[in-house]
């Protein structure tokens, strides 16, 4: 009953239909009622569709914890400020699809390359 009510409350939050959902996840339309009648949750590997799509953790939809979200380590243990460009980027980064955000990833592993090797050039000159 935990994952149907998580997962019913996920789609109020982001104010979606499970058609929508189902439809680009590739997942049966009549899934959610199945799961719901039955009190049942899906395989691992749509319960893991599910997780990515909604950004939160299986245990969150299987009602292990209570928190959507797994902490970060970096983020427990120092204050990070971020500045007003810095959460724009995040929110940008966080509207694309996955296809946007690998290439993105991909363009920052570039530049990040990129400088690294100035940065090793300029040292073997000096």
């Amino acid at each position: 009953m935990v994952f149907s009510e998580r997962l019913e409350g996920l789609l109020k939050e982001r104010k979606i239909t499970w058609k929508e959902v189902s439809t680009e996840l590739v997942i049966g339309k009549n899934q959610q009622k199945y799961w719901a009648d039955k009190d049942s949750t899906p395989d691992g590997k749509t319960l893991i569709k599910l997780a990515q799509y909604f950004e939160v953790t299986t245990d969150y939809l299987l009602g292990i914890e209570d928190h959507k979200k797994q902490a970060l380590d970096i983020l427990d243990s120092q204050t990070l400020t971020l500045t007003a460009k810095e959460v724009n980027l995040i929110l940008k980064y966080r509207s694309l699809d996955a296809e946007g955000q690998t290439m993105v990833d991909s363009a920052l592993i570039a530049e990040t390359r990129r400088l690294a090797t100035k940065g090793e050039e300029e040292s073997n000159v000096g």
